[in-house]
This record gives C-alpha cells, structure tokens and sequence, in this order.
C-alpha cells in the first residue's frame, strides 16, 4: 500500500494527480461553458413547449441518434481508438500514428453514410424502439418520427467529431473538443428563439454539427496531425482495433440499453414524463459531465500509457487519483441536487409553459436520481481503467447484468411514475459501480488494492454535509412555489456561493489532498497563460 500524510500519494504521485487536474480543469472550462449553454437551451426549449407532447417527440427523436453516436463513435471506436493510438505513437512513430489516424478517419467516412440513410428509412421503427408508448397518440408518434428523419444526419458530423477529439486528447488538448458542444447549444437556442417551432430547432441541430466539425481543424492542423482520409486497409493496427470495438460496442450497447428501456417505459406514462426524466437526467448531467466525464476523459491516455509501459501500479494509482477528483466534485453535488432539488428545478424551469405541477412532478425525480450521480461518476473513471489495459469484455459482462437489474427494477417499480425510473438507474448504477471495483481488486492484486481507494472516497461526505447544511439555511428563505421570480433566483444564487465556498473551506480544513491538487493546477495554468502572453508580447 501506497500511504503518506496528504492522503495516500507520495511527491511524484501527486504531481501526476496535480497534471490530472490540469488537464481536467482544461477540459472542465470549456465542458462547463457548454452545460451552462444545454441549461439555458433546456431552458429555452421548456419555456417554448412546456412538459408537453411535443418536447416528449422531440426528446425522443434527439435520444436516438445520440444513442447512435455513443455506439458508434464515443462508445466502441473512441475507447479503442485511443489505447491503440497510444500504443502506435509509443511504440512505432508519429509518422504512423498519423497514418493510423487516417485509416481510421477513412473507415468512419466509408460507413457512416450507410448508417445515416438506414436511419432515415427506418426512423419509424426506430420510434417504437424507444418510444411504444406514442403508439396511443398518432400525431405524437408522427412528429417523433419526422423529426428523427431531420436529426439522423447529425450522427454523421458528431462522429467524426468524436474521432478529432480523441486525437486531440492524446496529444494533451482537452480544450477545442470540450467546447464543441457549445456550438450545439447555441445554435438550437438561437433556432428555437429565431424560428419558434420544434423543426426550427431540428435544423440547428444540423448547422451545429457541421461547425463542431470545423472547429477542430485548426487545433489538429497545429498538432501537425491534420490529414486527408485514406482508404483503410486491413493492417495490423485496425486489425486490433476492430478486435477492441466488438466487445466495447456490446459494453456500449448493454449500456445504452438503460437508457431505451427507461424511456420505452416512461413513455407509457401520461404526457410530460419524458420531459419530467430528461429534466432529472440533464441535471444528473450536468455535474457528472462537467467534471467527471473530464476526470475520465483526461485520465484514459496517461492510464493507457502506465498500461503500455507495464506500469500496472501507475495505472491503478493514476485511477484512484481520478476517483478521488471525482468524488471531490460528484458527493457535494449530489447532495445538493437531493436536498435543493425543488429551489434549483423551480428557478431554472418554473416559468412559461412549465407549470408548478411540472416543478413538483420534475424535482422529485431529481431527488432519486442523485445518489446515482456518485455511482455514475465511479463506472465513468473504473470502466476508463478496463479499456486502458485493452480489457472490453469485463465492462460488458457487468453492463449486461446492470441492465437486467434495472429493467426488472424499472418495470417492478413503474406504478411509481418516473420517481420509480429513477430510483431503478441508481440502485442499478451502485451495484455496476461496485462490481467494476471488485473486479478492477482482483486485476490488480500484484499493484494497491482498489478498496483502499473506496476508503478515500468517503472522504468528502462529512464537507459534502456541512457544506449543504449551511447552504439550506439560505435555501429555506426563496418562494419556490412561486417558481422563476427575482428573489428566488437572488436567494438560489447566494445558496450555491455559501455551499461552494463552504464545501472548500472544510475540505481544506480536514486536509484533503484535493484542494491542493485543484490550486497546483491552477497555478499551472495561470502561469502557462502569463507565459503565453509574455511570448505573444515579444
């Protein structure tokens, strides 16, 4: 066991854990830009169409290519292209790197067409895939389809994307891809407030992916690895990449399984529990997101690295330094999502076409969905781990069981509305949680064991509390029945200042390691800026 006074991690260690940081940091910037923008853009769109069956349509619609994407670009070809990319440039030469890059750039251009019109033939059956419950309302069904038909198209620009940024993210820049979606948000906001129809909002979705597109190439050209697609051949690199893409796109596929099955079922529900789910989800979203999702993001090329050098150790230390940036971020904010959820669902949705029926309907699905939101942020960072050292099966096998688990669950709880959906994901995402880690031990039981980072990990629970005791006692004064009014958004503002500053003060005070890491980094970043500025001067 690794140990010293700070926390478990000794100098060099933490200064791997102060660059984990920084990269995450980078990333998170931009990533939080982008959901501040898909918050105003939720904002904007349930302002417009209300709980109703037409954002029901269209959520579903939005759903299903974005299922499509995580399948077929973020999903199996981002998490196998990375750890191969690595290895090649580690192991081989940039030279071939690049040319790897362009095989497989030419591979995605070969199929994703093919895709992309099999999505538009058969958008219909698609619709009854995730939505059979639409069934009983024909023109709720027909527009879910049109639109769908309209969006597909979108898989084709996001998925080439997602290749542009794993690249960027193994050359060390996190800050271009994570402010790609930025431009999706601000394309659908200003279609939905320039046209005022769901379609208009559809079209935007187009017009952004081809931006996000555009956006990438100057930061790849000045990598020195923008290249030309090239016909894929069937050569020893793809051939290991294809190997790693059929397992992971089980994983994924078993995973995204949660998501058709919730929505199949809360389709069934009366009219704006779509809306209700996708409201708590986004929430959810928002902090794992931000953070985790850039922890994990950041932390697969340095753990591929550790793996390619046959540094197991380094591995699993530089994923209980992930875990930890985690929690640090992922336990406060799901104890404010479940103790804040009424004040946060009435400030930022309550006005409009969004009811106080709504409020009340939306913030108790928050509540149940919070606790996952800790679960979720540990598969994110535990299952990176498995595909740095190019395992795709054990995900998937624990996958596979989480979505019996949560289909049962989900089905066993329905009479309880979407609060009963949401409470079949968490209990389900905690018990895959814990299975990754059990397993992720027994892997690594030459290295540190794996529990002894579940130990750090409880950490920040004691200023998770404190820090939302004192943020409730500013809570407590806002009018939430009376839902987007000035006071209240003053009184929730003033509640997540005294909780943040709260949550630091303690957290430095009991001496976790964290608030150091997260200033190191900082500095860091402050200082590379001065730097930059200085050379741009001369």
């Amino acid at each position: 066991m690794i140990t010293d006074k700070q926390g478990g991690l000794n100098n060099d260690q933490s200064a791997e854990a102060s660059t984990l940081t920084g990269r995450t940091l980078s990333f998170s910037f931009f990533t939080a830009i982008s959901r501040v923008f898909g918050l105003l853009r939720d904002v904007v769109l349930f302002h417009a169409f209300g709980a109703s069956g037409v954002m029901d349509a269209f959520l579903i619609a939005f759903t299903i290519p974005n299922v499509m994407r995580r399948l077929v670009a973020e999903g199996a070809f981002a998490v196998a292209f990375v750890p191969v990319y690595t290895q090649v440039r580690q192991q081989q030469s940039e030279q071939a790197a690049k040319r790897f890059f362009a095989e497989a750039w030419g591979a995605l251009v070969l199929v994703l067409p093919g895709l992309v019109a099999l999505g538009v033939i058969y958008a219909k059956p698609l619709v009854y895939a995730f939505a059979s419950g639409f069934a009983r309302d024909p023109a709720k069904l027909e527009l879910a389809v049109v639109l769908t038909r309209w969006l597909f198209p979108y898989l084709f620009f996001v998925s080439v994307l997602a290749l542009f940024m794993g690249v960027l993210n193994c050359h060390g820049h996190f800050g271009a891809p994570a402010a790609a979606p930025i431009l999706l948000n601000s394309c659908m906001i200003g279609a939905a407030l320039a046209g005022k129809t769901i379609h208009a909002v559809a079209a935007g979705v187009l017009v952004a992916g081809l931006l996000q597109v555009l956006l990438q190439l100057p930061f790849l050209a000045r990598q020195r690895v923008l290249v030309f697609p090239s016909r894929p051949r069937w050569s020893g690199n793809m051939r290991r990449l294809v190997r790693m893409m059929v397992p992971a796109l089980f994983g994924i596929v078993t995973y995204q399984l949660n998501i058709i099955v919730l929505r199949q079922l809360a389709s069934t529900l009366p009219d704006g529990s779509v809306s209700y789910y996708y409201i708590a989800d986004r929430l959810m979203q928002l902090a794992l997101g931000t953070f985790a999702v850039a922890v994990a993001t950041a932390s697969l090329p340095t753990m591929s690295a550790h793996r390619s050098r046959g540094q197991d150790g380094g591995l699993l230390q530089t994923w209980l330094s992930a875990c930890r940036l985690t929690h640090f971020v992922t336990v406060p904010a799901a104890c404010a999502l479940a103790v804040l959820a009424v004040p946060i669902v009435a400030v930022l949705y309550g006005h409009g076409s969004f009811v106080e029926q709504d409020v009340r309907a939306a913030s108790a699905a928050v509540v149940v969905f919070a606790p996952g939101l800790v679960a979720a942020g540990l598969v994110r960072v535990t299952v990176q781990a498995f595909y740095a050292c190019q395992d795709m099966r054990t995900p998937v096998l624990v996958s596979a069981v989480g979505v019996l688990i949560n289909g049962l669950l989900g089905w066993g709880l329905l009479g309880y509305g979407v609060v009963g959906l949401g409470g079949a994901l968490t209990l389900s995402t905690w018990l895959q949680a814990g299975v990754l880690i059990g397993l992720l031990h027994v892997r690594m039981r030459g290295g540190m064991s794996a529990w002894v980072g579940v130990l750090a990990l409880l950490r920040p629970l004691g200023p998770a509390a404190a820090a939302i005791a004192a943020a409730w006692l500013v809570a407590w004064r806002g009018q939430w029945e009376l839902g987007t009014t000035l006071w209240n958004v003053l009184v929730l503002g003033i509640t997540v200042l005294v909780g943040v500053c709260a949550h630091l003060a303690i957290s430095a005070a009991v001496g976790l390691p964290e608030v150091g890491w997260v200033l190191t980094a900082i500095r860091r970043i402050i200082a590379g800026v001065r730097g930059r500025c200085r050379e741009s001067v001369v």
